[in-house]
């Protein structure tokens, strides 16, 4: 190739030696370097496959090496061709040379699929999809006599090639450049980037196309084209605007991203019931949600009188899980019968975001343990990465439970979960009590054949696939129709669960309070509104029921406006539904107010608003305390917010978060309202460290305890309002301004970061950047 590519570079020269000779560039020895580039490709590729197979194969990395061979023969009688042509487009361009070659190009017969020209000294440049076409124009000219009326006749001058290069550690390239993606290993969130580079020559009007499913990006935008086909695919098809042109294009696109859907359900959830599961829907990134075992996505290429060629790219899915557990919601096992109890299944893939379509579980549960259906669905709410909707329950025969997550509804099993259940003892029962995980099976694609499909390629699927529906038969999997796993209690540790029944009452309601992450509230007052003072979470750690007497006491220098209490179906929660309360409302002057029968989510308060009982103040005096009872005791395992803080005030239910917004009132606790240091007669310092207390007892008992909520009081010019980072506000507000921003860090919002809103603060910078009240 060196050699043809001096001849080329003499053959250039002397047609730029002088603008005015008779000497153009020579069009034929442009075609003989495009068409050994091509050649030089193919030679490479096919000595390297043969290397890969050498050792198993001899006879057929021979042919392999044969094949090869001959092409090296056909380049080196290229060269001969090339030194002819420069030897003579020494004498120029020769008028009847020229003529002659026209007049016998109009009597060519060309086969079907191949075209030709003819050039400035007379030479016929044929393009032809490959070397058995060339041959045939060569018998054609032969037959017809033309051959001699040509100065030359040349190999074709268009070419191209296909490479795939995709993620590293979780692709690899066969010997016939089809490429193989194991989701295990891959980017599930994202998705798979595949890059197609695409070497190809020719001349001006010629054509190349790459037909994906998809398509990210594409190069040369000014000579390219997207063409969206009637089955979804992308053909991008690139138009060479010069002769003797060698590009290389490249084109990107993804796959194995698997989606996730914020999801509502008002009704069971009143605290937007929002959660973000494993979507089962089909996109650009993904099959029915996720990556079925096998999956493969047909590349197309091709171009103007080039045979058009395929390669593939083929997923392997298979799963295996970093842990399997059965548990309880609460750390101690020992248990009174006739209570309902949380309890849960855990599980955890091997990639996370690498959704396992449907999954079920079978646990067999002690002889004695009655499933609460009702419990169970009220519950829900609180699966983490399941939920409400997305779960289902069926009680089997010999007290088995069988959990199905995903498969309907539009939903997967996320790659990692935690599913709830509820149920209780019969009278009499005592002693140990086992759970068993009795087995975990996922499937893809549930109620099919295990057989992995092939995405729509404008056709080209149908090298790949062998009957109408598309349904590749060579490729068949159990972890796409349902794949049961080995549950090696070695692996597995946590596959049981012994409770131990007793008649024993252990009462404890564990407590926790937020006031935000610095603990500090500012020093003075906004006119007229309520300051968030903190909020108290807890959760029922015993195996019996406490029926409770809340005191909030508030210290002197702590001005409080009110109370607010728990919405009693929020997220992250599970609180009696139905449950009332009463308040008293003590002041300084030994006065008291009382409100009964108050609604879940009702706000106590000084300050009057829509949805608000309105305490009056004493003049002169303050709040003092708050004394809170409630309609229905606490059963084991009933929790406000205590497990895990989840943002936008509890308001968006994004699982796993464990951030709390700055200041802000949670709908799963009971929130204090108020500010600190606005009455002179109890004046707070600047660094003043305080508490607010919250005492609490077991009406039916002698239990009581109590938690408390310490802070910091803080000058208020050192404490700014702040919403965010700056990347979230507008450049520029404007005197009156309204200024509307989400605050939290819930999944389904673009203002994720904004977790540090501070709204209590009363300072914040002016327009030279000075912090101003």
């Amino acid at each position: 190739m060196q050699s043809t590519q001096k001849q080329i570079e003499k053959g250039n020269a002397a047609a730029n030696a002088k603008a005015d000779d008779n000497i153009p560039t020579d069009d034929a020895l442009t075609a003989i370097g495009t068409h050994q580039k091509a050649q030089q490709a193919q030679v490479l590729k096919t000595v390297k496959a043969a290397q890969k197979i050498a050792v198993k194969n001899k006879k057929q990395a021979t042919m392999k090496l044969n094949s090869a061979l001959a092409v090296v023969a056909n380049m080196h009688d290229e060269l001969n061709q090339a030194t002819a042509l420069v030897s003579a487009d020494k004498k120029g361009v020769q008028a009847h040379v020229v003529a002659n070659a026209k007049a016998a190009y109009d009597k060519v017969s060309m086969p079907s699929g191949t075209s030709a020209k003819v050039d400035a000294y007379g030479d016929l440049i044929v393009t032809a999809s490959n070397t058995k076409t060339y041959n045939k124009v060569l018998a054609s000219l032969h037959k017809q006599g033309l051959t001699g009326s040509f100065r030359q006749v040349v190999d074709p001058q268009q070419a191209m090639s296909l490479t795939l290069s995709g993620p590293d550690g979780a692709s690899t390239i066969d010997a016939d450049g089809n490429m193989d993606i194991d989701q295990t290993k891959a980017n599930a969130l994202s998705g798979s980037t595949i890059t197609a580079s695409f070497n190809i020559s020719g001349n001006k009007g010629d054509k190349f196309f790459i037909t994906v499913p998809s398509v990210n990006s594409w190069t040369d935008g000014s000579i390219a084209t997207k063409t969206t086909n009637s089955d979804g695919s992308s053909t991008i098809t690139w138009t060479l605007d010069a002769d003797g042109s060698t590009k290389n294009e490249t084109i990107t696109f993804g796959y194995g991203g698997n989606y996730a859907d914020s999801y509502d359900n008002i009704a069971k959830s009143p605290d937007t019931g929002k959660f973000i599961p494993g979507s089962n829907r089909t996109g650009a990134g993904s099959y029915n949600g996720g990556v079925p075992d096998g999956l493969i996505i047909p590349v197309t290429y091709g171009g103007t009188n080039q045979n058009t060629q395929y390669k593939k790219i083929t997923f392997s899915n298979k799963q295996q899980f970093r842990a399997l557990t059965v548990g309880s919601l609460q750390s101690t096992t020992t248990k009174k019968a006739g209570q309902n109890y949380i309890y849960t299944f855990g599980y955890n893939g091997s990639n996370d975001f690498d959704n396992l379509g449907a999954l079920t579980a079978v646990i067999d549960l002690p002889t004695n343990f009655v499933f609460d259906p009702d419990e169970t669905e009220y519950v829900q709410k609180n699966s983490f990465r399941t939920g409400i909707d997305v779960n289902t329950f069926k009680v089997l025969d010999g007290n088995k439970l069988e959990i199905t997550v995903g498969g309907k509804n539009n939903f997967n099993a996320f790659s990692n979960g935690k599913v709830y259940f509820v149920g209780h003892y019969t009278a009499g029962t005592t002693g140990n009590q086992t759970f068993n995980l009795e087995s975990v099976k996922t499937a893809y694609m549930p109620d099919s054949s295990g057989n992995a499909p092939v995405l729509a390629d404008n056709g080209g699927e149908k090298q790949f696939t062998s009957d109408p529906t598309g349904q590749v038969t060579s490729t068949q999997s159990d972890y796409n129709s349902g794949h049961t796993y080995t549950l090696d209690p070695q692996k597995y540790p946590n596959l049981s669960l012994t409770d131990t029944i007793t008649t024993k009452d252990v009462t404890v309601l564990n407590t926790g309070a937020w006031v935000n992450t610095s603990d500090s509230l500012v020093i003075g007052a906004t006119t007229n509104t309520n300051n968030i003072l903190g909020n108290f979470t807890m959760a029922n750690f015993g195996n019996t029921a406490i029926d409770p007497i809340f005191t909030f006491k508030i210290p002197d220098g702590v001005e409080s406006t009110g109370i607010n209490l728990p919405l009693n179906e929020a997220g992250n929660s599970n609180w009696p539904k139905d449950t009332t309360y009463d308040v008293t409302v003590n002041y300084s002057n030994n006065a008291s107010q009382s409100f009964t029968g108050l609604k879940s989510g009702t706000t106590v308060s000084s300050i009057d608003g829509t949805d608000v009982q309105l305490m009056q103040i004493p003049t002169g005096a303050h709040v003092t305390s708050y004394v809170v009872t409630q309609s229905e005791p606490i059963q084991p395992d009933n929790y406000l917010g205590y497990f895990d803080a989840i943002s936008n005030g509890g308001e968006a239910y994004y699982v796993g978060s464990s951030e709390t917004n700055d200041n802000d009132a949670m709908t799963y606790a009971f929130t204090l309202l108020g500010n600190v240091g606005t009455d002179p007669a109890y004046p707070v310092s600047d660094g003043q460290k305080m508490s607010i207390e919250m005492d609490y007892s077991d009406k039916n008992s002698n239990y009581s305890s109590n938690g408390i909520l310490s802070f910091t009081a803080t000058k208020d010019a050192t404490t700014e309002l702040t919403l965010g980072n700056d990347s979230d506000l507008p450049s520029l507000l404007q005197p009156g301004q309204t200024y509307t921003t989400v605050i939290g860090a819930s999944y389904g919002t673009s203002k994720d970061s904004v977790v540090g809103a501070n709204l209590n603060a009363n300072a914040y910078r002016d327009s030279q950047g000075k912090v101003i009240n």
